[in-house]
């Protein structure tokens, strides 16, 4: 049972340091990005509105499984914990001693996994679909997801990335 709750928890917790804005760039950071640069035009005020909705959604998966409100050593005292942590804490327990986990344990653990994969489902088309979207939108507006400064030259250009 730990090995199962720790194969739904580490695609949880990887897909969330994928979203997050971390200095590499990733799709959250992108976005926010993106849309600091749209032009004042009608189309862009569509893609404007298409970039909030995935940053919403992102947003509501991340806080469904990680508590981001976390500060200080205090604020866990403060906030709930989430799907992630609770799948941990029961993975936790079911390592524990010389016996096999109990049922209860086990039925905790097969519930948390199974919202788990509910909230990485809803994040997916946002994660693929949207986001190749959005990036299509983008470029026919001239202004691409992602840019990328020339190393040499100093100029900015604009280079075609994947969105795996």
């Amino acid at each position: 049972m730990g090995r199962r709750a720790c194969d739904f928890a580490r695609p949880a917790q990887n897909t969330l340091q994928g979203t997050r804005s971390f200095p590499r760039r990733t799709p959250r950071a992108s976005l926010e990005g993106l849309k600091g640069r749209l032009p004042e035009t009608d189309g862009a005020e569509a893609l404007e509105a298409r970039i909030d909705g995935a940053l919403e959604v992102m947003k509501a998966v991340e806080e469904e499984l990680y508590q981001t409100k976390n500060r200080s050593r205090q604020d866990p005292l403060n906030y709930p914990i989430r799907l992630t942590d609770k799948l941990a804490g029961v993975r936790s327990g079911a390592l524990q001693g010389e016996f096999r986990p109990t049922d209860q344990m086990v039925a905790v653990a097969a519930e948390l996994s199974a919202a788990i994969e509910g909230a990485l489902d809803r994040l997916a088309p946002v994660l693929g679909d949207e986001l190749r979207g959005i990036d299509a939108a983008a470029r026919a507006l001239e202004t691409p997801l992602l840019r990328l400064p020339e190393a040499e030259s100093g100029e900015e250009s604009a280079e075609e990335v994947d969105g795996d």
